[in-house]
């Protein structure tokens, strides 16, 4: 993909500004600052992603809308995208038309799933791109993977969060705090009598609560009974009130709502019955205004059927008149053809009666005929002649030119004898092969057999040693069985020490009443439990020793590779006699070397290869003699043939000659017309004949459109009598007036298919008249039914039996909830001894029960009131006697540390975990990513630098580059490279990670002035990395510079150079 054209229609302060005429391979976009470079980076990004960076201008009143035409697979598109919401902020399409491509087919097969994060850190590269990059180690990551990017971004975000939690500093504070509590707690001798002070004072408030308790509990057993009086004097209220309504318990709940509905189907009813007679009075008096013509309908068929033939029979009277027309201009035609082609004084009688027929025609054409083939041959014949004399010439020549040609051919040579002496050499080379074939294979068994005589060797003492390591580990086994008995012993010694030490720590806290006695006791009981519960140590297992070493070498394999051995020195000096056989056959010198016997070779070769040639060339030149022979020969007959044929084709030129004449005269036409002149004439007769034969079609069919209106104009005239109409003066044939009985026909059709629909509904309505007056007898029925189901007189006496019940109703549910109210939730057996309770109450001695637990209560809470103040003057002095100002500082900074070590905790854990997790996959993605990302990154930075600097090494998160000096190699850490040198290392880093990645997917590359920082020499070496880069994609280079279109210009690099003419008051 390539983009051919784009265009701003509005993107950040830039409007309807357009970059074109984009080619293949390198683009140089030239401008001064402030012309539109970065916006039109951020335009591109936008195009391909939806989305801009933040530094781009975004004006704040505006949406960005961007379009351009764009290459794939050979085709023209078109791209647009707005920034807006739903329908309209992706449209791809075909330049020549078709369906649009949808979003995510683009993001998959034009953009491979590319994200705009993975665009921006590999396809664009810009100076603000590079700032970033504070270690090389960076830029690798993200070149090897465009996941290396994300998983770079983790790690600083993880970092400084981790290091942003002030975790560290406020844990120091907590652990300050609580030293300095300790040391300001130390208790003084008065503090121990205060605590049992203190002590009992608690003691004698928690009786008083007890015995309080007791208190409230019989005043409130009290207060239940009083309290409930007034529920208990409701309750016996309601029962009074319903007494009188116990008639109407039963009445029936849904009595009133039925008699209701009733009523209401009832009146509804009569509403729909005199709603039904209305209608159909309505309907009755519009039958009785409705008129139908029964007579038109009564024709109805003769009327369609005359109305079908007038729709058809409309267009006949101007074909009529456009008939008589063309007959009239037919004649004229005719008369007008005779004068231009037949002359002026030509009749057209004359013209009609003239025989054109195609005998005529046809003589004339073949006497024209014969004369044009004679002629034509006779030129033919006079060009095959000199062809033919051409001909012989050329064969001459060529005879005597092959003749010279094999005059000077050298003698031959006997080429069988070359091939013997060649083939004899060839078998001496061949058994000098077989020979150092089996010079090897008896050295290899040589070596085969030093090689297992060294391997029995080796093996018998790897035995021994197995043998002696066996016995060692089981002398070593020995000596860890009675170390671990040791160990058991001294622990269970240690453990009984300690256990009774504990024990009678424990018994002196008990004794002097401390808290930590119970800590004491336990602690005693595990090492206790440790020492007499220790088991006996456990012998060792005995582990399987391992195998002794076989021996893989037997006395019969060192018997066997010495009987090859023999067997390979055998057949070697066999070899040796064959070679010098085949050297004396060859007539070759005893001690020959084969680079001698290789070019004696190749020396014969060539002379039998020389021998062999001149030989097929003598046998070319000789065929080709026989052939340039022949065809002199051929040539001579031929042209002696073609004389004949030039006489015959005269004779025969002069006789078409003699016919021509002859034909006119017979024709009557002069001698002196040419072929073309009489046939002008016959074709000029033949078109006023056709004229004059249109003339009488027309007139013909005048005829026939005149009768058959006549004979519609008798039909109209006769259903005009019958349906008593009469047809107007204007109208000659009675098209107009069939038309008019057929609309009117329909009208009277409409009227009489409304006057049936007008009956039915009429009918309808009495129907629903009917049952509308039985629906509302029906329910007249239920409403009788419902009086007397409610044992009710009337209407009225309905209403109020249903208001007696709706008060029983509701003064059971009061009832109800006063009787739940007293329960509350009690159970059976507690609700009857309470009720029991309500009916036997003296409720004047309750009340004076009840006030004397309230002075009881008073005074307890009194006498517990003073002793809450002897505990909080007990407790200040312990407070003056424990701590002063300075440890409730203390106290306070402790607390308020330990609260924010709580809370920093739950943000610092998981971000300093998550730090370490990636961290870890860093270390292995680098392990297993980056060694081809390092190597081309080296490669890159070798041909920047000019081979000042190679090879990259990259290991334990440090980045190293290597070069060589006077025979040694120095090694340098990146941090220690030049200004210069480190960016020129970064840049061709990402030029690497942008290689690879178009090597998967050939997107647009943008280089926005990423070279500027480098020197001329490297500035010229970067841009032909840069130019290789653009033969497999398109490169867009961005620059204000113009000493870089200047070592383009210098260097002979090819590019398409596109100057930015931007308003720079805008703001790029």
């Amino acid at each position: 993909m390539r983009i051919d054209q784009i265009k701003l229609v509005r993107f950040g302060e830039f409007a309807d500004w357009e970059v074109g005429d984009l080619q293949p391979g390198l683009n140089a976009l030239f401008g001064p600052n402030e012309t539109g470079k970065s916006t039109l980076l951020g335009a591109i990004r936008f195009l391909l992603f939806g989305s801009a960076v933040s530094k781009q201008y975004v004006p704040d009143n505006d949406k960005r809308h961007v379009e351009a035409i764009l290459w794939h697979d050979g085709t023209l598109w078109h791209l647009t995208r707005r920034d807006v919401r739903g329908k309209g902020a992706f449209t791809l399409k075909p330049a020549d038309g078709g369906p649009n491509v949808l979003l995510d087919t683009f993001n998959r097969d034009w953009l491979g799933n590319t994200s705009r994060g993975t665009y921006q850190s590999v396809y664009a590269l810009g100076l603000d791109d590079l700032q970033w990059c504070n270690e090389l180690r960076d830029v690798i990551l993200v070149q090897a993977d465009p996941m290396g990017q994300k998983l770079r971004d983790a790690i600083k975000e993880t970092e400084k969060a981790a290091s942003l939690t002030a975790i560290k500093q406020v844990m120091k504070q907590w652990k300050d705090a609580c030293d300095e509590v300790l040391r300001l707690s130390q208790q003084p001798a008065q503090l121990n009598d205060y605590e049992r002070q203190l002590s009992r004072e608690r003691q004698r408030v928690a009786e008083l609560d007890e015995e309080l308790a007791g208190v409230r509990k019989g005043l409130a057993r009290c207060r239940e009974i009083l309290d409930a009086r007034e529920t208990w004097n409701r309750a016996a209220s309601l029962r009074t009130q319903l007494e009188p309504l116990a008639d109407v318990a039963e009445f029936p709940l849904t009595a009133e709502r039925d008699y209701q509905a009733a009523r209401e189907r009832h009146d509804e009813a009569r509403t729909q019955a005199d709603e039904a007679r209305s209608r159909a009075q309505s309907i009755e008096r519009e039958l009785d205004g409705l008129w139908v013509d029964e007579t038109l309908l009564t024709h109805a068929g003769a009327v369609e059927k005359l109305a079908d033939e007038a729709a058809q029979h409309r267009e006949l009277p101007g074909q009529l008149q456009e008939a008589e027309q063309r007959a009239e201009m037919a004649l004229a035609a005719a008369r007008q053809e005779a004068d231009c082609r037949c002359g002026h004084d030509a009749d057209i009688a004359t013209l009609r009666n003239l025989d054109t027929s195609a005998t005529t025609q046809s003589k004339l054409e073949e006497a024209a005929s014969a004369l044009s083939q004679v002629e034509t041959a006779q030129a033919q014949a006079e060009k095959a002649k000199c062809d033919a004399v051409r001909e012989r010439e050329q064969a001459e020549d060529e005879v005597a030119e092959v003749e010279k040609a094999l005059d000077a051919l050298p003698e031959p040579v006997d080429v069988d004898a070359l091939r013997a002496r060649v083939e004899q050499v060839e078998r001496w080379q061949a058994l000098q092969t077989e020979w150092r074939v089996a010079r090897r294979d008896h050295e290899t068994a040589q070596e085969k057999h030093d090689d297992l005589v060294a391997r029995h060797k080796r093996e018998s003492e790897a035995r021994a040693q197995a043998e002696a390591q066996a016995r060692q580990w089981e002398d070593d086994r020995a000596t860890q069985e009675k170390a671990m008995a040791s160990a058991a012993q001294w622990r269970r010694r240690f453990s009984l020490a300690g256990g009774i030490l504990f024990l009678l720590a424990a018994v002196a806290g008990y004794a002097l009443g401390q808290a930590w006695a119970p800590y004491c006791l336990a602690g005693a009981a595990f090492l206790l439990a440790i020492a007499f519960g220790t088991p006996a140590p456990v012998p060792l297992a005995r582990q399987p020793l391992p195998p002794l070493p076989e021996l893989t070498v037997t006395p019969e394999q060192l018997q066997d590779a010495a009987v090859a051995l023999a067997r390979a020195g055998e057949a070697a000096n066999q070899v040796q006699t064959r070679l010098a056989e085949a050297a004396a056959a060859a007539q070759l010198p005893e001690e020959v070397t084969e680079a001698v016997v290789e070019a004696r070779r190749q020396e014969l070769v060539r002379e039998r290869e020389e021998a062999q040639a001149a030989m097929v060339r003598r046998k070319e030149l000789e065929t080709r003699l026989q052939s340039a022979q022949a065809r002199q020969k051929r040539a001579a007959e031929e042209l002696e043939r073609l004389e004949a044929e030039e006489h015959r084709a005269q004779d025969a030129t002069e006789k078409a000659q003699a016919a021509w004449g002859e034909l006119l005269q017979s024709l009557g036409l002069p001698p002196e017309f040419q072929p073309g002149a009489a046939r002008t004439y016959l074709d000029g007769a033949r078109v006023v004949q056709a004229r004059l034969r249109e003339h009488d079609e027309r007139s013909a069919e005048a005829k026939r459109l005149r009768e058959r209106l006549e004979r519609f104009r008798e039909e109209a005239e006769t259903l005009a009598a019958t349906l008593g109409q009469e047809i107007p003066a204007d109208d000659p044939w009675g098209l107009h007036a069939a038309r008019q009985w057929r609309e009117r026909l329909k009208e009277e059709r409409e009227n009489d298919l409304r006057r049936r629909n007008l009956l039915e509904k009429q009918r309808e309505a009495g129907e629903q008249c009917k049952q509308a007056e039985a629906t509302a007898d029906e329910a007249e029925r239920q409403m009788e039914e419902v009086l007397r189901g409610a044992q009710a007189a009337d209407e009225n006496d309905l209403l109020r039996r249903a208001r007696d019940h709706e008060e029983w109703t509701r003064l059971t549910s009061e009832l109800r909830e006063v009787e739940s109210q007293l329960r509350s939730t009690r159970s059976e057996e507690e609700w009857q001894e309470f009720m029991q309770r309500l009916e036997s109450a003296d409720w004047d001695a309750l009340e004076q029960e009840a006030a004397k637990l309230t002075e009881t209560e008073v005074a307890l809470v009194q006498e517990r009131d003073q002793a809450q103040q002897s505990i909080g003057s007990l407790q200040d002095a312990i407070s003056k006697l424990r701590q002063d100002e300075a440890l409730a500082e203390a106290q306070a900074r402790r607390e308020e540390a330990r609260a924010r070590v709580v809370q920093l905790r739950r943000a610092w854990a998981p971000r300093t975990v998550a730090h370490a997790l990636l961290t870890l996959t860093r270390r292995d993605f680098e392990a297993q990513r980056q060694p081809e990302a390092v190597r081309r990154t080296g490669a890159l930075f070798e041909e920047v630098t000019g081979g000042r600097w190679g090879r990259i090494i990259a290991s334990d998160g440090a980045v190293r580059v290597l070069r060589e000096e006077n025979g040694r190699v120095i090694e340098r850490d990146e941090e220690r490279l030049s200004r210069g040198a480190r960016d020129a290392l970064m840049l061709c880093a990402r030029l690497a990670a942008i290689e690879q990645a178009v090597d998967r997917l050939p997107l647009p590359v943008v280089l926005d002035d990423a070279l500027v920082n480098l020197d001329r020499r490297r500035h010229e070496r970067a841009l032909r990395i840069v130019a290789r880069l653009a033969e497999k994609t398109q490169v867009l280079l961005f620059t204000c510079h113009q000493h870089t279109l200047a070592l383009l210009q210098e260097t002979g690099i090819a590019h398409h150079r596109i100057p930015l003419v931007g308003d720079a008051s805008q703001g790029a």
